[in-house]
């Protein structure tokens, strides 16, 4: 017992310290958060909060999260108390898929999503935030190398603007009271055909059985937030294949028999699963077996 008790206390001062550290992007091999710096006029009030990936974060609140057990690489993702009266300052991350708080509450002020070097994952950040006294403008900053870590990111607060080459936006009109980041990791790895379908579909995997990699299509008939992954016959994550918002169309997708570590997995049985939520509120699930023999 006492070894938990000191175990977590650990893990406690090293989130103090990470949440404490400079405005600027950390990152290890294994998982990066990005400062986003919030003020309001006259720099009356300062707020940072973070986002950014981790390979093992999910969507929803995860309250810790260690690589390797150690509590140096930890982050913490915690929900909120309800928002403050109005003039009261405060930024927070909300619930960007469907905006009732489902797997965040009431906000969050670390938003850490799944993170993969070997797929293209593209991520919705929503923040919400009270301009406080004494009010607008509001300003929000970020620092000036986030292209290292994202392919492309945006932030739409009324107008659209491009965060790899600005590194910082002013907000005047008291209408706007949240804002929307758009951020892509890695290089897009699906590829879309020319075709508009009627339904979704998961369809068997070519070749099958396969070795070294097999081709997965899959198609959507509205605009839909798209994930699919790799489990094995225990039924572990082996990887995340896509975790998109796609616009309607037919995909195909490779998967080369790598794990979310880029090793090579075994020979045997394993299952693709396709979860879809479209933006019409239709959703989809589908799982199909794979064989893959060396």
């Amino acid at each position: 017992m006492k070894l938990k008790i000191v175990s977590v206390a650990i893990v406690l001062m090293s989130l103090v310290v990470f949440v404490s550290a400079p405005a600027q992007i950390i990152s290890t091999n294994e998982w990066f958060v990005v400062p986003l710096t919030v003020s309001n006029a006259g720099n009356a009030n300062v707020k940072t909060i973070y986002f950014g990936g981790h390979r093992n974060a999910t969507y929803c609140v995860d309250p810790i999260v260690v690589i390797y057990l150690s509590p140096t690489d930890s982050l913490l993702e915690s929900e909120l108390p309800p928002s403050p009266p109005d003039g009261v300052f405060d930024v927070r991350f909300v619930d960007s898929r469907t905006g009732d708080g489902k797997c965040m509450d009431q906000g969050i002020e670390i938003d850490i999503r799944e993170w993969s070097t070997t797929i293209a994952i593209k991520d919705t950040f929503r923040v919400k935030f009270q301009p406080g006294d004494p009010g607008y403008p509001v300003t929000f900053s970020w620092p000036a190398n986030l292209n290292e870590f994202y392919t492309s990111a945006t932030l739409t607060a009324g107008d659209v603007i491009d965060m790899l080459t600005q590194t910082s936006i002013e907000i005047t009109d008291d209408m706007v009271t949240s804002i929307r980041i758009i951020a892509t990791k890695t290089i897009n790895s699906v590829k879309i055909e020319n075709e508009i379908p009627e339904s979704f579909a998961l369809f068997q995997n070519y070749p099958n059985p396969f070795n070294p990699s097999t081709k997965i299509k899959f198609s959507i008939p509205a605009q839909s937030n798209v994930d699919i992954t790799i489990f094995d016959v225990l039924g572990r994550k082996v990887n995340t294949l896509v975790s998109e918002n796609l616009k309607p169309g037919v995909y195909s997708i490779e998967w080369n028999g790598l794990n979310a570590h880029n090793s090579p997995v075994s020979s045997g049985i394993y299952y693709c699963k396709m979860n879809a939520i479209g933006e019409n509120g239709a959703s989809y699930t589908q799982t199909l077996k794979l064989l893959l023999m060396k």
